[in-house]
């Protein structure tokens, strides 16, 4: 049992790492697509699950300000890969979002 509790607290502070790399070394875009596939990967089976979280609450996980999140969701949108509703965001492409080349 103590085994499995370490094992578990260190799959996530190497996930916590690997957001704060992310956060640091990548673009806005490749960081607010990261961060909606994260958001996006436990319903993922479910083609019409939204993601419900405020712009403000995204902005701060992102690590960018409320406007510049807009402004990339906004494009995402224009371009296909989610599409935005009041208070809901529903990844399209995932696979686009998760390959595209920042």
């Amino acid at each position: 049992m103590g085994e499995q509790f370490i094992r578990l607290l260190a799959g996530r502070v190497s996930e916590r790492e690997q957001q704060l790399l992310v956060m640091a070394y990548s673009s806005l875009r490749r960081r607010v697509a990261e961060t909606l596939l994260r958001l996006y990967e436990p319903t993922a089976a479910d083609p019409e699950a939204t993601i419900q979280l405020s712009r403000e609450d995204m902005a701060a996980m992102v690590g960018t300000a409320p406007e510049s999140l807009i402004r990339t969701l906004s494009e995402f949108n224009q371009n296909g890969l989610i599409e935005l509703t009041p208070g809901h965001i529903r990844v399209v492409q995932p696979d686009k979002l998760r390959y595209a080349h920042w």
